[in-house]
């Protein structure tokens, strides 16, 4: 039942008059959030709605508390000597300093709209609290003639377990109205219109519709405060319109950064949004986190300086110019008379070059910061962790940054627009800062002046002794900032390294996931969870259940997609535009790429059809009567809203930061039209000048001064002509949605990249290939003689019995060395004029005779297929004998550490000569690699026989490829390996190409084999 309040304890419209505008309003409420233990406040602009709904999940208030405190005038229930203690802190929260003060933040709402709907909760561990309601219109306050007493606040209060429904607040409308019935005879009929008509809109509000936006409840296990303002001040509108110079909104400005991110302290968790919801369109958080500075952007700035000034202004800290190492730096303060008034505290702040050419940074981290920069720049001041309004606005430059650098640039250096960090105080050692009571900043007393005298100075000395040629820290940075303008090239590569680099480990980390197979792994974790968490609540299913059991299966669920659907991203990758890559990354990319689309096409779909599965099992077991198919169905309905709201969301967050850069973007190309114009108009002015000053009694000095005139006008215009000339392709290129340049670039790049890995291998091997050359001239020569010298030794060994047993021996050991020298003999083609019939049967052998002392000292079987012994092929034998050799010499390696049998296996079928092995087997990501030069996983392999291998059969009209799933099946006790090895060894084919020259078709006419199926091995 609705029960009234009078207005002698309601807020007065004094409140109105000590706030500064409606972006202050918020900052105070938000501190009321925090003061009452918030973790999380949500302002939520329903554009279309005329309405502000403003959500916190602190302690809340009960019904008592909302009317002894919140609507008494003048109480201050927060702080130390006002009517009431300070809150406690609620379990798990470390205790906060008090940020209120003289109840501002109650007076604030109604800053903010004409009539407010108060909901609040009270936090309470038995969660048995009620929902106090109340419906404010603060029109009545304005009234003439009308006092306190005469004004009711219509206040009802709702068991647990209920909502604000649209009945609800149409009965508190409808006592409002009654009450405004009462009061009408004494009140202008303009006003009573305008009350009217303010109830009825909120009347037409879809309540539910805002029940299921995203954010701190009171429903359920909820609790916190709540206000519904309708309609909302006009000038809100206002205040969150972007500036014409590209800078954030007046509300975002004063807004944005609430919590202490420049800080390396524990600043207590707590969170801000003000987000924009327009019907048909993702919300849109103006404060989104992401568009703020943090820790992470200190490693994108030129300049970092970070330090403390003590009781007496001297600054102790450290600097560092274009990322070097930090230089431990002092600046006394020569104001000083003794302990300052103001305290210690503490500075951290980055700075950035005004132009990208000489900044140290890519250009994607330039503009990323830079975007920032022009939104949000500036020098913020925190109290314990939390912001001081107005400091920190790039348009409130209190220190006279920008006055300074307007007089000198060179000589004071920096900007305040290129500057971000903070001024760190706190209550214990700054008492004497005190803020001013409408939120306008610090009152100007002696501490604040103090504070502000003692950064200028900084500001003056660290310009002095860092960036002026004066000082050898000056001239190191003239010398870097000159270095830093290289040529196009140089520079194209240093931005490009950083992230090629980062795009690498990327892809090592994930394509390793994805031979490991993790992602297929944590997908069946989901399930699997789900699946137990709804057998352990096996009691569902043995007895009736309640409507709330449906909820949490199916809130379970929710959760299990929500986990699929970060898996998916956990392994996504975004490849940056313009950036060419190496033939190992291109490799790798490419792995990715289908082993993510095979997670995404086919591994998450089955997942989610087994979760349907599941979930459609546990809801069908529930015996409850109250839980119909209709009833399910909404809670689906619900859950699936919230899915969609959250993905909205995603994706305005990535449109709202593609319009900042569009912004940011726009903004630069004004400026650059603007500095051409700037230009000319200078050069004319100048030109004029020069005329002007001519003696009109001489006509030489006269047409002198006119040339020189022109000339300078007619070069500054060719100069902006030229700047405005390379910006216009690519602002045409935007306009007509034509594919940018970067990507024929990022294809010549790769090629080159591409070129000079084979060029390195290319020449190593040409001097590997005549060494061999100059040895196998000296060596021929060598057997040559030593055969000669055997001959002439073999008659004195018949007549000499001493020396017939040395003759024999060395015969022997030589007959032996020169059978092996005799097997290279087909390798060299000069000895091959024409295409020869080579046989199965002979290649087998032919490795054999090489081999076999190896296969029996490693204890691996070399066997042939019948098919292959009676296949045949028309060709050179240098072409295909050392790509036998290569690929059997590969598996020996490899089977040397593997449990026996050790097998390999000539096969030959459909036209396919196939060496296979029951090896560990080629990893998916070195599929292609492998035939790569100079890349090989052998310790101190060279990486060139397989490449050789495929190069010169491809000359020949063959191709040789690595055939995964077509080795040798393990042998027992192998172990488990990669998730795509499947367990078995290696296969290599060595297959006509369909596209073979005529010469290669005869080739490949003249190939035989009396079966086109494998046969059992033979030795």
């Amino acid at each position: 039942m609705a029960r009234f309040t009078t207005s002698a304890r309601t807020v007065d419209m004094l409140g109105r008059q000590q706030i500064a505008g409606i972006p202050t309003a918020i900052n105070e409420l938000f501190k009321n959030s925090y003061d009452a233990y918030a973790s999380r406040v949500v302002v939520d602009n329903l554009l279309d709605k005329n309405a502000l709904l403003l959500r916190d999940d602190g302690v809340g208030m009960s019904e008592r508390d909302f009317l002894d405190r919140w609507l008494t005038v003048g109480t201050d229930s927060k702080t130390t000597g006002g009517r009431f203690s300070s809150l406690a802190p609620p379990d798990g929260f470390a205790p906060r300093p008090v940020l209120g003060e003289k109840g501002i933040g109650r007076l604030a709402i109604a800053s903010l709209g004409e009539q407010v709907l108060v909901m609040t909760r009270p936090r309470d561990v038995t969660n048995n609290s009620a929902t106090t309601v109340a419906l404010i219109c603060w029109r009545f306050f304005t009234v003439p003639g009308l006092t306190l007493d005469d004004i009711r606040i219509p206040t009802v209060s709702i068991a647990p377990g209920g909502h604000v429904d649209h009945e609800l607040v149409v009965d508190l409308t409808e006592v409002m109205l009654a009450h405004l019935s009462e009061l009408e005879t004494r009140m202008p009929p303009e006003t009573v219109r305008a009350i009217r008509k303010e109830l009825n809109h909120l009347r037409q509000l879809d309540f539910a519709a805002i029940q299921q936006l995203s954010g701190p409840r009171l429903d359920g296990k909820g609790y916190g405060t709540h206000f519904l303002v309708t309609p909302v001040d006009e000038t809100l509108a206002l205040e969150t319109a972007p500036q014409e110079d590209g800078s954030a909104s007046r509300l975002v400005k004063l807004l944005i950064g609430f919590t202490n991110s420049f800080s390396r302290k524990n600043v207590p968790g707590f969170r801000t949004a003000f987000r924009e919801i327009r019907e048909g369109s993702p919300p849109r958080d103006l404060l989104d986190g992401a568009e703020f500075f943090n820790e992470e952007d200190f490693s994108r700035v030129d300049h970092e300086f970070d330090g403390r000034f003590d009781e007496n202004g001297t600054f102790h800290g450290t600097v560092r110019i274009f990322g070097g190492d930090p230089l431990e730096h002092v600046i006394p303060w020569p104001g000083s008379n003794g302990r300052t008034r103001c305290g210690p505290f503490t500075i951290r702040f980055g700075y950035v070059q005004g132009t990208a050419k000489q900044s140290r940074l890519s250009d994607v981290d330039y503009n990323a910061i830079n975007a920032k920069l022009n939104r949000v720049a500036g020098l913020y001041i925190y109290r314990d962790g939390i912001r001081i309004l107005p400091y920190g606005n790039s348009d409130v430059d209190y220190l006279n940054i920008e006055e300074r650098r307007s007089k000198n640039a060179a000589y004071h250096f920096f900007s305040y627009r290129r500057l971000f960090g903070a001024v760190d105080i706190n209550s214990d050692d700054n008492p004497d800062l005190q803020e001013k009571a409408g939120r306008e900043g610090f009152r100007e007393n002696l501490a604040y002046r103090e504070m502000v005298a003692i950064l200028k100075n900084m500001f003056v000395q660290l310009a002095a002794d860092f960036f002026r040629s004066s000082t050898e820290e000056g001239k190191e940075y003239l010398r870097i900032r000159q270095a830093l303008q290289q040529s196009a090239r140089e520079r194209r590569e240093s931005n490009v390294r950083p992230q090629r680099n980062r795009l690498r480990e990327e892809l090592q980390v994930k394509v390793a996931a994805f031979e490991n197979g993790t992602p297929q792994r944590e997908v069946a974790e989901v399930v699997d969870g789900l699946r137990n968490e709804l057998q352990e609540r096996r009691h569902l299913f043995n007895h009736a259940a309640s409507p709330g059991e449906a909820s949490e299966i199916i809130h379970l669920d929710t959760k299990a997609r929500r986990e699929l659907r970060q898996i998916s991203h956990r392994y996504l990758i975004e490849r940056p535009d313009g950036v060419g890559l190496a033939r190992d990354m291109q490799r790798d990319y490419s792995v990715w790429q289908e082993s993510n689309e095979k997670l995404l096409d086919t591994t998450l779909p089955a997942a989610e059809e087994q979760l349907d599965r599941i979930v459609t099992a546990a809801l069908s077991a529930l015996t409850a009567p109250e839980i119909t198919d209709r009833r399910v169905h909404e809670e689906l309905l619900r859950a699936s809203r919230a899915d969609m709201e959250e993905l909205h969301g995603s994706w305005g967050h990535s449109v709202e930061r593609s319009r900042y850069s569009a912004d940011s973007a726009h903004q630069h190309v004004l400026n650059i039209l603007s500095d051409a114009i700037e230009a000319v108009e200078a050069s004319i002015s100048e030109a004029t000048t020069i005329v002007s000053a001519a003696s009109v009694e001489h006509t030489k000095a006269v047409l002198t001064a006119r040339r020189t005139a022109y000339e300078i006008v007619d070069r500054s215009i060719k100069a902006q002509q030229q700047r405005l000339g390379r910006l216009q392709p690519i602002l045409s290129r935007l306009v007509n949605d034509d594919p940018a340049p970067d990507e024929d670039l990022v294809a010549l790049e790769e090629e080159v990249l591409a070129l000079r890995d084979d060029a390195e291998a290319d020449l190593e091997l040409a001097q590997l290939g005549r060494a061999v050359e100059i040895i196998n001239h000296e060596f021929s020569a060598s057997v040559t003689a030593v055969r000669n010298n055997l001959r002439a030794l073999r008659p004195w060994a018949r007549i000499n019995p001493d020396l017939r047993p040395i003759e024999s021996n060395l015969s022997a050991s030589f007959e032996h060395l020169d059978a092996y020298l005799t097997m290279f003999t087909p390798l060299q083609r000069r000895l091959y004029r024409r295409p020869v019939l080579i046989t199965g049967d002979e290649i087998f052998h032919f490795v054999m005779d090489l081999f076999r002392d190896r296969t029996q000292r490693h204890d691996v079987s070399i066997t042939m297929s019948d098919a292959f012994h009676r296949a045949s092929v028309s060709g050179y034998p240098s072409t295909f004998y050392p790509v036998f050799l290569n690929l059997i010499d590969n598996a020996l390696f490899w089977l040397n550490q593997r449990p026996k049998p050790r097998s390999v296996v000539l096969d030959y079928a459909d036209s396919a000569w196939l060496v296979k092995d029951n090896g560990p087997g080629v990893r998916l990501r070195d599929e292609e690699r492998i035939f790569e030069m100079n890349w090989s996983r052998k310790p101190g392999g060279r990486g060139v026989g397989l490449k050789v291998s495929r190069d010169v059969l491809r000359r020949n009209g063959y191709e040789l490829q690595l055939r995964q799933g077509s080795g040798l099946d393990w042998p027992a006790g192998a172990g488990h390996g990669h998730a795509d090895e499947r367990g078995q060894g290696a296969c290599f084919a060595i297959v006509p190409l369909p596209d073979t020259t005529e010469s290669e078709d005869i080739n490949q006419a003249n190939m035989h084999a009396t079966s086109n199926e494998a046969g059992e091995p033979r030795q």
